[in-house]
């Protein structure tokens, strides 16, 4: 969970902050998919395995930016050239998934800033730089992989679920946005979707519209039901990259433990989870997301109301 100033571990904090957090010149042991692609970021083919990972150099999303846009002294020259090499796979699977209908919205999260005392003085959008993004696009292609594969093998796993938003909610987003005076058809899938996010992007109305798209849509949750995930136009979806710091990624994880040591397709009934069970399971932790993620955006308005009690009277232009 994920608080202002504050983080509640899933696991206890020697293992996800310690031996199973990623750390420069630290030897860890991984669960890694192994992907190779073609210019165009198209997949040739993939493999699974136990591995060990040691980081080279720990970066910030902004310390990352300014190396990819040129300021790079005092970094190694293989961190350099690793992160260039991120970039121009990151951008080529991203221009595949825009292709196939992924949605992207622009919707930046609120950052708080504070003083040395640790109070909240002021509010601002967070950054979007684009190392966000390469490290979004490895990790759903990540996810991806894995879920591809145990599909292959038929086994009941937990997914990440997004169906398709109904017709009338779809219905009041065509009214809506041509209200604002533009044109939609009358059907408003995926791809039209797409086209009303690029024809707001950059303008005033791009954080109403992209508001309002979330807005229609269903939440995201978490059961074993073969839907796909409507945002990210994908058939078969899972997470897998974060076992630490969520229950449905280990889940995932002790299954292709059972894949690399190539019992994936000879284990009995007691030994993976049901379909029922998963059910059940995926109802609490789709409720306990929803609950950590309320905690956090409540205790953000509230730091944010404490902050503007001491500015009643000044005029500020804001959303």
């Amino acid at each position: 969970v994920y608080l202002p100033q504050k983080v509640i571990p899933m696991l206890p904090e020697v293992l996800s902050n310690g031996i199973c957090s990623l750390q420069p010149d630290q030897k860890r042991f991984a669960k890694s998919v192994y992907i190779t692609y073609d210019i165009k970021g198209n997949i040739l083919g993939s493999e699974f395995d136990n591995s060990i990972i040691q980081s080279k150099k720990r970066l910030t999303y902004l310390e990352a930016d300014a190396i990819l846009k040129g300021s790079a002294e005092g970094y190694p020259g293989e961190v350099v050239a690793l992160l260039k090499d991120m970039e121009t796979l990151a951008r080529a699977i991203e221009k595949r998934r825009e292709k196939n209908g992924m949605l992207h919205l622009d919707l930046p999260e609120t950052e708080l800033v504070y003083d040395d005392e640790g109070r909240v003085i002021d509010a601002e959008p967070a950054d979007d730089c684009y190392p966000h993004t390469i490290i979004e696009m490895f990790m759903v292609e990540a996810n991806e992989a894995v879920a591809g594969l145990l599909d292959r093998f038929e086994v009941p796993f937990m997914r990440r679920v997004h169906p398709e938003p109904d017709a009338v909610t779809t219905k009041n987003l065509g009214r809506l946005v041509r209200v604002c005076g533009l044109k939609v058809p009358r059907h408003l899938d995926r791809a039209a979707m797409q086209d009303l996010l690029e024809a707001v992007k950059d303008t005033p109305m791009s954080y109403a519209v992209n508001m309002y798209i979330l807005r229609s849509m269903q939440k995201a949750e978490y059961a074993p039901l073969h839907i796909g995930h409507f945002a990210l136009a994908s058939t078969h979806y899972c997470h897998f990259t974060s076992p630490i710091r969520r229950y449905a990624d280990l889940l995932v994880h002790r299954l292709i433990d059972l894949y690399v040591q190539g019992r994936l397709n000879k284990i009995g009934p007691d030994e993976v989870l049901s379909e029922g069970e998963l059910i059940e399971i995926g109802k609490h932790i789709t409720f306990t997301e929803l609950q950590a993620a309320d905690a956090e955006k409540e205790l953000k308005t509230v730091l944010i109301l404490q902050m503007l009690s001491e500015r009643v009277g000044q005029d500020m232009d804001v959303i």
